[in-house]
């Protein structure tokens, strides 16, 4: 019981930690409304940018959503030249959806933005703690499967 009220503790703090950043960055990112993207749409972009060409099936299971409205939305993306569809080199029947080079772009402001709020967030947090925090963070991500 005492591991569970720990690791329930844990999770608060985690949540409050996660609110009070959002609610310090949230001016910083006023900026982001202008790329007019659903969430989905970005979270599709965000993946092609952090991990390369997806399957489509792939996408679907990212965003939660059917086959055809999964289409749908690349083909919008598509359309806004913001993904290109085509084949996997070893097996033409596989399509798959890259980002563009003006993703690439648009998401490496949109992390320079993110960046540039965070800091801007943890202004005034103690050198030493922030430095206490990225070291704890880095062993439990290693702990991690």
């Amino acid at each position: 019981m005492a591991k569970h009220e720990e690791l329930k503790a844990t999770w608060d703090r985690l949540t409050e930690l996660r609110r009070k950043l959002v609610n310090e960055m949230a001016g910083g990112l006023k900026s982001l409304d202008a790329m007019d993207l659903t969430v989905p749409q970005s979270m599709v972009l965000f993946r092609l940018f952090e991990v390369g060409p997806q399957k489509v099936r792939e996408l679907q299971q990212l965003t939660g959503r059917s086959q055809s409205a999964t289409s749908a939305l690349v083909n919008q993306l598509e359309s806004r030249g913001l993904v290109t569809r085509g084949t996997k080199k070893d097996d033409a029947r596989v399509t798959l959806v890259e980002a563009t080079a003006k993703t690439r772009k648009l998401l490496g402001e949109v992390e320079g933005l993110r960046l540039k709020s965070f800091a801007s967030a943890v202004d005034k947090v103690p050198p030493q703690v922030l430095k206490n925090f990225d070291s704890a963070l880095r062993q439990l991500l290693s702990s991690l499967p």
